[in-house]
C-alpha cells in the first residue's frame, strides 16, 4: 500500500533587500561600525552608479524598488539589480526624484534564483539621498561595493570597478518568498 505525502503548508513572507538586511554583504560591517540611521548625503557625482552585493539563499520575487531622499527634489535616478557579470536583470528606468522619507518605485515582478547579485543606483546629479558617509572610501571597497559610470536609465551591461566613494546609499527592494512547512 502506498500513501500520499501530506500536503505542505506554504507561508508567503515579504521582506526587503537593503544595505542593512541579513542578505547584504554590508550588513555585518554596518552593524559593526554602529552605522546608525541613514542621513541626507549628496550623491558623489553625476552619472556614477554605486552598488552593494547581496546573496539570495532561496528563490525570491522582487516586487518593487525603494529609496530615501534628502531635502530637495530634482534630478533623475535609476535603481536596478545586476548579476556578477554586469548584466542588468531588472531596473526602474529613469525616474524623477521626489522628496520623501521613503518612496516606492514600480518595478516589473522578477524572480531571482539562488546566487550573488548587485543592487545598484545611479543619479544624474548631486542631489541628496539618504545614506551613510564613511570616513574612508577604502572601507566600502574592502566590503565589495562597486561603482561604474552610467546615467539613468541603466545600460544592459555594466563594467564594475571597486568603489572609491565613501557613500553607502540607502535604497533597496521589496521581495517575497515562500517557506514550506
Amino acid at each position: 500500500m502506498t500513501y500520499a505525502a501530506p500536503p505542505r503548508e506554504v507561508i508567503r513572507h515579504r521582506g526587503v533587500i537593503s544595505p542593512m538586511c541579513e542578505w547584504s554583504d554590508l550588513c555585518g560591517p554596518l552593524q559593526g561600525w554602529s552605522g546608525g540611521s541613514a542621513g541626507s548625503q549628496a550623491w558623489p557625482a553625476a552619472n556614477i552608479a554605486i552598488g552593494y552585493g547581496f546573496v539570495i539563499p532561496e528563490p525570491v520575487i522582487v516586487y518593487d524598488a525603494w529609496y530615501a531622499a534628502g531635502a530637495t527634489a530634482g534630478g533623475n535616478f535609476d535603481i536596478g539589480i545586476f548579476d556578477t557579470a554586469g548584466n542588468l536583470i531588472v531596473n526602474t528606468g529613469s525616474t524623477a526624484r521626489v522628496v520623501s522619507a521613503h518612496t516606492n518605485v514600480a518595478l516589473t515582478d522578477t524572480t531571482l534564483a539562488v546566487g550573488h547579485y548587485y543592487a545598484c543606483m545611479t543619479a544624474d546629479g548631486t542631489n541628496n539621498y539618504a545614506g551613510w558617509a564613511l570616513a574612508a572610501a577604502g572601507l566600502n571597497e574592502a566590503h565589495g561595493m562597486i561603482e561604474f559610470t552610467d546615467a539613468p536609465p541603466f545600460a544592459s551591461t555594466a563594467t564594475f570597478a571597486a568603489t572609491t566613494r565613501t557613500l553607502i546609499p540607502y535604497f533597496g527592494f521589496t521581495i517575497g518568498y515562500s517557506l514550506g512547512i
